[in-house]
């Protein structure tokens, strides 16, 4: 009886699964399809419904987004298509990211210019590259010591000096841009010494400005720009 149960749940849920991935192609087609006849509105709309969005998802949002000439809400959509997508990918979204700025009239506070150490420290865990900073350094030390019975040598210093420099890079990239939550400015505001419109104002936030969340409360975040800290209302960015 126990086994006949177990069996039953299983297959259910097999299938639970299956009709779910259906779906989701289902509708990745359907928004493909209006994308190519130029219903970008529909298609952007079909994109937004899919659950569980993916790098992909997010891009193709975008480019919607883009055509329908809604350039802060498409270069939202192409940030959070940057969390896990490939290099390649980094650089399609890039691509688009700079020609949206220029038509919406804003200024990039950086070069949105994908690069290998950018997309290391987006994509790898900061524990394996700590774990790979140790190990070449201990390679490295046992090299040292054992250097009068290895051929070579000097090609493996090369080797693991050029590990340590580039996992090293990607660590420091990590933990002084990717470490606290992003979020981008999607409305003209002020940045406040506090949670409260009563606080004075430290700066302005400019439209599409990227800033780092480090606390929140009730209707507000407390961010980080590039240059200040403060507090702002939770409906004037989005996070990515």
């Amino acid at each position: 009886m126990v086994k006949t149960f177990t069996t039953i749940t299983l297959i259910l849920l097999c299938s639970a699964g299956n009709a779910l991935a259906q779906t989701a192609r289902s509708i990745a087609s359907q928004a493909a399809i209006a994308y190519q006849s130029g219903d970008f509105e529909s298609a952007a709309r079909l994109y937004s419904s899919m659950k569980n969005k993916g790098p992909g998802v997010w891009f193709n949002r975008g480019n919607c987004l883009y055509e329908l000439e809604q350039y802060p809400e498409a270069i939202v959509a192409w940030k959070r298509a940057q969390q896990g997508a490939s290099f390649n990918l980094l650089h399609r979204i890039d691509h688009q990211m700079m020609s949206a700025y220029e038509k919406a009239g804003i200024p990039l506070e950086q070069s949105a210019t994908a690069s290998f150490l950018d997309w290391g420290a987006r994509c790898i865990h900061p524990f394996f590259l700590q774990l790979l900073f140790l190990l070449c350094w201990y390679l490295a030390w046992l090299l040292i010591i054992t250097q009068r019975y290895v051929r070579f040598k000097s090609l493996y210093y090369v080797l693991l000096g050029l590990c340590i420099v580039i996992s090293g890079a990607f660590l420091f990239i990590h933990y002084t841009q990717y470490l606290y939550k992003s979020a981008v400015v999607v409305k003209k505001s002020s940045l406040l010494a506090g949670p409260n419109e009563q606080y004075d104002v430290v700066k302005q936030l400019e439209i599409l400005q990227d800033v780092h969340i480090r606390d929140e409360r009730p209707g507000w975040y407390k961010v980080a720009t590039h240059d200040q800290m403060g507090w702002v209302a939770s409906d004037k960015i989005e996070t990515v």
